[in-house]
């Protein structure tokens, strides 16, 4: 089974295609504006009207495919000339289907892209599984990995934000015996806690307003393999209650039944908070704590990895550069010292976002002078005569600009890089006068 999202404004067509992908769990909006929301629940297949109201279907596509690698857009027209089959395959399209559609052909298509889409995780899984380093902090984290991969109980990964828990998890299930059956992967922060318990245990046919299909969760869907759940410190204490049971006997209940189903899943969980402070504060259930925290591993933060900068900084230039320009991406002396020298806060992933920059927009455009190299004008804040909520503030702008830039205009991309619930993300657009 898979997600599909249905963009048509016409109302007959899309609830027939709605109705002909029974079994498949089927979203669906009218206009490209209503279906940007639904990305948030990561379709692996979108099938979207060339004509639409507002966006077009090709302009939809080309702004959000570059963010969701691992969704498969299809493009439906009536339209059909070879130009316009071009462009939306320049616009990131995997295929165009002319109308009116052909159901055959669509089944066809449809099965293409699920074989596509499983290649696709076969070679994710292996990208995203290299961990880099070399310094007894890595090597201590590694052999205790080695140790928790072959079993299957559950894992706990402990440390800042950045440090690479989600790479670490991935690396645990490749090392594992289920490494041949799906990783799923979710960030209990980035989903509305009203939408949560829906995404983890599925829902039963009108269980509430809106519910028209059956939906399994990612219970379900990681039966026999590893369900990653990252920031589960966010969690409300009545969602711990259910994840603990479900933790203890494997059963859990989609919303709205009351048969009791089985889930065979390995659950890797994350945070970046102490649990045992959390839990000792009445922030978090101590019985959940105790339960999920008899394997945990905790990943040091880089700054506790020195050594580890200059190897993590030249696989990132090789991978990113290959990626944006075809070519490695070659570090200067004087960018590996201002590496070295640097705290990193941010960890891994801000070291990697730093490389992908550099990689886009070059080098000696992003580097401070004090390494001999010119600094990037729209990275400097005047700080003479300005208060500390004043410079946080410009700070904060220029981090929305850089992520809206970079992932031109989609605010939905961006929320999640910042890992920002979107409706905050939107409020925050606002504070800061960002909002168009």
């Amino acid at each position: 089974m898979s997600r599909i999202l249905v963009i048509e404004d016409r109302d007959s067509l899309r609830k027939m295609l709605v109705k002909f992908l029974a079994g498949h769990e089927v979203l669906s909006a009218p206009s490209a504006e209503e279906a940007e929301p639904l990305l948030l629940h990561y379709p692996e297949i979108v099938l979207c009207d060339l004509k639409l109201p507002g966006i077009s279907g090709i302009d939809f596509i080309r702004k959000t495919a570059p963010d969701f690698p691992e969704t498969l857009f299809i493009m439906m027209t009536a339209f059909g000339d070879i130009p316009t089959a071009v462009e939306a395959m320049k616009a990131g399209a995997y295929e165009f289907l002319p109308k009116p559609l052909d159901l055959n052909h669509l089944s066809i298509v449809l099965k293409r892209a699920k074989e596509m889409l499983k290649l696709r995780r076969i070679a994710a899984t292996e990208s995203n599984t290299i961990l880099v380093g070399e310094s007894p902090a890595m090597r201590d984290t590694l052999k205790l990995a080695s140790k928790v991969a072959p079993r299957d109980c559950s894992v706990l990964l402990s440390g800042e934000s950045g440090t690479g828990k989600e790479v670490l998890s991935r690396w645990i299930h490749s090392h594992s015996t289920r490494r041949n059956n799906t990783f799923w992967a979710v960030n209990c922060a980035a989903i509305p806690e009203t939408l949560l318990e829906s995404e983890l245990f599925g829902h039963e046919p009108g269980a509430f307003t809106g519910a028209t299909r059956l939906k399994k969760g990612y219970f379900e869907l990681a039966d026999e393999s590893t369900l990653f759940l990252d920031e589960i410190d966010k969690t409300s204490p009545v969602f711990q209650a259910k994840i603990l049971r479900t933790v203890d006997t494997g059963e859990f209940y989609r919303l709205g039944g009351n048969m009791p189903l089985k889930s065979n899943a390995r659950l890797i969980f994350a945070t970046n908070r102490s649990l045992e402070e959390l839990s000792s504060a009445a922030n978090f259930r101590t019985d959940l704590f105790h339960r999920i925290s008899v394997y945990t591993i905790t990943l040091p933060p880089l700054r506790q990895r020195h050594q580890d900068i200059p190897l993590l900084a030249r696989h990132f230039a090789d991978q990113l550069g290959r990626q944006i320009s075809g070519s490695p991406l070659s570090l200067p002396k004087s960018a590996l010292q201002f590496l070295e020298n640097y705290q990193w806060p941010g960890n891994v992933r801000e070291l990697r976002n730093t490389i992908e920059r550099w990689a886009i927009l070059g080098i000696n455009t992003t580097l401070p002078s004090s390494q001999g190299l010119h600094p990037d004008p729209g990275t400097h804040i005047d700080f003479e005569g300005k208060t500390h909520n004043k410079v946080l503030l410009e700070l904060e702008k220029k981090l929305f600009v850089y992520q809206l830039e970079k992932h031109k205009g989609n605010k939905l991309a961006a929320s999640r890089e910042l890992e920002m619930n979107y409706k905050t993300f939107l409020s925050k657009l606002k504070k800061l006068g960002l909002e168009k």
